[in-house]
């Protein structure tokens, strides 16, 4: 008995000592390419800041942040804020192709809802109207209100004004009175009538 149970020992002592090895190793490549893609990110901020932009830059610092580590919030947020800047410059394919990437690397989470609120607004400046409203079906209802707006938006842009101030009503019915949003769609109704 005290043999099995000494090997046991043995073998748990063994055992305890390769995982804190392996733990051991990946916080540090863990903490080394945190620390990288912080680096990066911070680079890239800088580039984004500067005037006038420096697009390739842009383009380059982006494809090394979402190499180094596709699912991080560097990579997504460089992504969010590229297509910014794509969208600025009227790059509206490149922008939209962050967006979309964005939207199916981030699944069920903020930026994937923020992805595709960007990504109708862009397909409206490419004058997709059916692209952007796809873009914006099955909204999470902490969004509904985000994406009633964001319809509404694509119907004036489309010159459908009744359904434009159907979708801003709905906006405003599920959202706080004192959301600084509220305001902007309320003269957007206003505006209409």
């Amino acid at each position: 008995m005290n043999k099995i149970f000494l090997i046991i020992r043995q073998k748990l002592i063994i055992l305890s000592i390769a995982i804190f090895f392996i733990v051991l190793i990946k916080c540090f490549f863990f903490k080394k390419t945190n620390i990288d893609n912080m680096k990066d990110f911070e680079l890239f901020e800088q580039t984004v800041m500067t005037h006038p932009v420096d697009l390739e830059k842009i383009r380059v610092l982006l494809g090394s942040i979402k190499r180094n580590n596709i699912n991080d919030g560097y990579s997504k947020l460089s992504s969010l804020i590229a297509a910014n800047v794509f969208q600025e410059h009227f790059l509206f394919d490149e922008a939209k192709n962050e967006l979309i990437w964005l939207s199916n690397v981030s699944k069920y989470n903020l930026f994937q809802y923020i992805a595709k609120l960007r990504l109708s607004n862009v397909f409206v400046n490419m004058s997709e109207y059916d692209k952007a409203l796809e873009c914006l079906k099955n909204p999470p209802k902490s969004f509904e209100s985000l994406f009633d707006n964001s319809r509404g938006d694509v119907f004036f842009a489309q010159g459908k004004l009744s359904k434009a101030i159907e979708n801003w009503k709905l906006s405003l019915n599920n959202m706080d009175k004192n959301d600084p949003l509220f305001k902007i769609i309320q003269l957007k109704i206003d505006s209409c009538n």
